[in-house]
C-alpha cells in the first residue's frame, strides 16, 4: 500500500492586532460651519461707489429754479438760503454733492458775487428764464442696488 499523505501544512500565522500605546487617537469630528455673518444694514441713504465715474455738471446758462412751483425746492431753509462760506464754484459744487438730496445749484452770472443756492427735486421745464443766474445740474453715479 502506498504511504499516507504528509498531512497539508498548517496556515501561516495570523498577525496579532494588539492595540499600541503608541497610537493617536482619531481627530475629532469636523464643526459644523458658522452661519455667514448677518450683512450690514443698508446706509440712511445711496452712497456713491468708489468704481463709478465722477459726477457730472451739466450747464443750464440764463435759468434760476426756486420754490413755490419755479421749478426747485431748496436744499437750505429757510428757503432762499444760500451756503455760507461758499467762495467759488467748485465749492458750491462741492457743497452740493456733501448733501445726498442736492441735485444742482443756481449761482449768480455775476462771478463777482457768487452766492450758492442748493436745490433738489428740480423741474428746468419749470425755471425761469434770468439773464442774473445759471443752473448747474449733477448727474451722480450710483452702485447698483443689491
Amino acid at each position: 500500500p502506498p504511504p499516507p499523505s504528509p498531512p497539508p501544512p498548517p496556515p501561516p500565522p495570523r498577525p496579532s492586532v494588539a492595540p499600541s500605546p503608541l497610537r493617536s487617537p482619531s481627530p475629532p469630528p469636523p464643526r459644523p460651519p458658522s452661519p455667514p455673518p448677518a450683512p450690514l444694514p443698508p446706509p440712511p441713504f445711496p452712497v456713491p461707489s468708489p468704481l463709478a465715474p465722477p459726477p457730472t455738471w451739466t450747464t443750464h446758462p440764463h435759468l434760476n429754479c426756486w420754490w413755490d412751483g419755479h421749478g426747485a425746492d431748496e436744499v437750505d431753509s429757510p428757503a432762499g438760503s444760500h451756503v455760507a462760506g461758499v467762495l467759488s464754484m467748485h465749492a458750491c459744487q462741492s457743497a452740493c454733492l456733501a448733501s445726498p438730496i442736492c441735485e444742482g445749484v443756481v449761482v449768480p452770472a455775476n462771478a463777482d458775487s457768487l452766492r450758492c443756492y442748493r436745490k433738489t427735486r428740480i423741474n428746468i421745464d419749470m425755471c425761469d428764464a434770468s439773464d442774473a443766474f445759471h443752473l448747474y445740474t449733477v448727474t451722480r453715479y450710483w452702485p447698483p442696488a443689491p
